[in-house]
């Protein structure tokens, strides 16, 4: 019988498969020299999903959070190698000097000095050059937003609040204008994503998903996109309009308390910690003036040291009942609602709808004055 042969065309495409089939999965690689940069570690962390990070670098980054990799330093240089599985958004500490990093397909190179780490030269990240020109836009807008935030948790003078409150919502105003032009000019980035994540820190799911719907179904499907996507699913829970799921806690004294015994009334779920004295107080004030006209306060302290949690109670003199799992964020009081700054509340109707979420003092009272009678 004559021999067989394989058409070329088909050849070729069996010898392709078999070449692609031993080729190890793509890596990239982050490294650099930084002159004066002493033997050291250098870590890279890659952050998990209820973890924060602002893009401004005004705060301390808490690597405890996240997954990090330690990276040695010699002589000022450092190399890290993994396998690509979809762009990333890391962050860098060198020193005492955080660097938000976002990465690609392609290897990425960090250059400067030791003493400038301000002002390192990244390379090879096209989403690490849009990450640069959005700093660019909002570094001036995010240094008003701390200063007049600042200033309004600490100035008391009505006329002076008045003053500085409208320059506030101006700046909040021109920076949401700017998010959203940013997204939907770049819809594929993972910096915007890594912005939806930012705001989703603690911000409002209708919000939230008008700008998760600029972003492209490719971006979506990436692990990023992913995690995203539960983050989101996690806090339409308790977007307005939504029932309040019942549970049951145990209090102070030791009784099962049921979020199902308020039905009937307005009630303010309302998250705090030992240091949120002054919202402590105003909800005092705002319950002492509406609670004979259906409004209640149940509190969900969050925090682990249950003698402390009784301590301030007492100190504050609070007169609702007292709720938590002693589990700080992890636990489910928290994380059923993703439930990251304190504090925190939800204002619920006599039938368990949200008509209200991480209200601000004032609009709380103003809430309470319309639906309260």
């Amino acid at each position: 019988m004559p021999p067989r042969y394989l058409p070329l065309s088909l050849l070729v495409a069996i010898l392709l498969f078999a070449s692609a089939c031993k080729q190890s999965p793509q890596q990239i690689s982050i490294s650099g020299h930084i002159e004066g940069l002493k033997d050291s570690i250098l870590f890279i962390a890659i952050p998990k999903e209820d973890s924060y990070h602002t893009f401004d670098s005004y705060e301390t980054y808490d690597f405890n959070n996240d997954d990090y990799k330690y990276v040695p330093v010699k002589n000022g240089s450092f190399s890290w190698t993994q396998a690509y599985n979809g762009p990333q958004h890391l962050v860098l500490k060198i020193s005492s000097h955080t660097v938000t990093l976002f990465t690609g397909k392609t290897d990425i190179e960090i250059l400067g000095r030791a003493d400038s780490l301000a002002n390192l030269r990244i390379s090879g990240s096209v989403a690490q050059q849009e990450f640069e020109a959005l700093r660019s836009i909002m570094m001036e807008i995010w240094k008003k937003e701390l200063y007049l935030g600042g200033a309004l948790s600490k100035v008391r003078d009505t006329n002076l609040l008045k003053a500085i409150e409208p320059q506030y919502d101006s700046v909040m105003a021109l920076k949401k204008l700017k998010t959203e032009q940013f997204i939907a000019s770049h819809p594929g980035s993972i910096v915007s994503v890594g912005i939806i994540k930012e705001l989703a820190y603690d911000g409002d799911p209708a919000y939230l998903d008008s700008l998760n719907k600029l972003l492209t179904p490719e971006i979506v499907a990436t692990p990023a996109g992913q995690r995203l996507e539960e983050k989101l699913a996690v806090l339409r829970r308790g977007a307005v309009g939504q029932v309040f799921r019942d549970f049951e806690q145990i209090d102070l004294k030791g009784d099962t308390v049921r979020l199902a015994d308020y039905k009937g009334r307005y009630l303010l779920v309302f998250y705090w910690v030992s240091y949120t004295k002054e919202e402590n107080l105003e909800v005092l004030r705002l319950y002492k003036c509406y609670r004979k006209k259906g409004f209640d306060v149940l509190g969900v302290f969050i925090g682990e040291d249950r003698a402390r949690w009784k301590d301030m109670v007492t100190w504050y003199g609070l007169p609702w009942k007292q709720v938590s799992d002693l589990e700080w964020i992890h636990g489910r009081l928290a994380r059923e609602y993703g439930i990251r700054s304190m504090p925190n509340n939800f204002l619920l109707d006599p039938k368990g709808v949200i008509i209200g979420r991480d209200m601000s003092m004032k609009a709380l009272e103003t809430k309470l004055c319309e639906v309260v009678h």
